[in-house]
């Protein structure tokens, strides 16, 4: 966001392209949409000479893709919540009731 214009530039779910701030800097100075969202996000940071299409997978997360295709448990990123490490089915840590219980069912 340009404080001095208000005008504002943003991207997301955009593949392919390492830098995405200086991407929201692009939309915000050479288009007149305020959200690129995916592929014409990429599009639009390569049309700009940004560099791409690139392989943004670091080391650590192919391990964690491996091991959740090898384990078919996917990695736990929930915060607060137990099991804390396995593949769930999670509920908050501070949860008290009973799964199946609803509001309607207390008076």
């Amino acid at each position: 966001m340009d404080g001095m214009t208000m005008e504002v530039g943003a991207v997301a779910a955009m593949r392919y392209v390492k830098d995405g701030i200086k991407v929201a800097r692009l939309v915000m100075q050479h288009t007149k949409h305020t959200l690129l969202v995916g592929e014409k996000a990429s599009e639009f940071a390569i049309s700009m000479r940004l560099p791409g299409p690139m392989n943004l997978s670091s080391p650590e997360s192919m391990e964690k893709w491996a091991k959740w295709k090898d384990s078919r448990c996917q990695p736990n990123f929930k915060k607060n919540v137990s099991p804390a490490n396995s593949c769930g089915p999670y509920r908050p840590t501070n949860y008290l009731g009973h799964p199946d219980e609803t509001c309607s069912s207390t008076v």
